[in-house]
């Protein structure tokens, strides 16, 4: 499967793949409840949920990946409509395969939703001190939050050893 800007791939052309590009009902089943939620002040974390059970129960949904972020102190949702498959995991396991690199080697970093897989594929994940809670229940290491130099915390802790 390509990926990372490799050919086949639609990562760098500025194009989205025709799974999705070919299915304008997606844009508007993933809008439609954010705009409403703008309208009539309903909060945007819980249209942006809304809007990800509606394109998860959609007939079509195999063709496609969902991948919700949020960040509740600001009311902010981010959901990612991604052809099926592509993950930030599957895009770091293809990365360190072609580069020779042992996942026990790998670490990874993440502080929401749509970092759970690539967590999972790292051989050494870390835990933002700002995840959501889901995250934090893993059992991996947490590290300071984005305020505290977190990353930098973790990259001497866990890569530089």
């Amino acid at each position: 499967m390509p990926c990372c800007g490799q050919p086949g791939s639609a990562v760098g052309t500025g194009q989205a793949p025709p799974a999705i590009a070919d299915r304008p009902w997606l844009t508007d089943v993933a809008t439609s409840d954010a705009a409403l939620a703008r309208r009539y002040g309903v909060d945007a974390m819980r249209a942006m949920r809304r809007a990800m059970q509606l394109l998860a129960a959609h007939p079509e949904s195999a063709s496609y990946a969902l991948s919700l972020t949020e960040y509740a102190e600001r009311d902010l949702s981010i959901l990612d409509v991604l052809r099926a498959g592509v993950t930030k995991g599957m895009a770091l396991e293809e990365w360190a395969k072609l580069r020779g690199i042992p996942r026990e080697a790998v670490m990874a970093v993440g502080d929401n939703f749509n970092d759970l897989e690539m967590l999972e594929v790292a051989g050494v994940p870390v835990v933002m001190g700002n995840a959501v809670d889901e995250l934090k229940a893993k059992g991996w290491p947490v590290t300071g939050t984005n305020g505290q130099s977190g990353l930098a915390d973790a990259i001497r802790r866990y890569a530089l050893g």
